[in-house]
């Protein structure tokens, strides 16, 4: 539970993956109430769907949107195909070059 604490608190604040995650920690919270209380041992289809699902989900959407603010930043490729519009002529004319060099 500590661990999805400081996992929360590494997102910005108005990340939907951030309070989803805050969902998961406090669904996860009352199961372990559950448990404590009434002695019920929580079922796997429950701690699939409260946790586990949307734990990937939300892991699968954080890697979504690293991917694009590293693209953001200049340290990937982001959206393969598209070149900026001031670099597409230097662009073409380098790899015109390359491909002449091989011939």
């Amino acid at each position: 539970m500590d661990q999805l604490r400081e996992a929360e608190s590494l997102l910005p604040a108005d990340l939907g993956v951030r309070q989803r995650l805050t969902g998961i920690r406090e669904d996860l919270a009352g199961i372990g109430r559950d448990y404590y209380r009434k002695g019920a041992v929580p079922q796997y289809d429950l701690i699939f769907e409260r946790a586990i699902k949307p734990l990937t989900l939300s892991a699968e959407e954080l890697s979504v949107l690293i991917s694009e603010r590293k693209g953001d930043y200049g340290l990937s490729a982001g959206k393969a195909d598209e070149i900026p519009e001031q670099y597409r002529t230097r662009v073409a004319e380098y790899f015109k070059a390359l491909t002449e060099r091989e011939k």
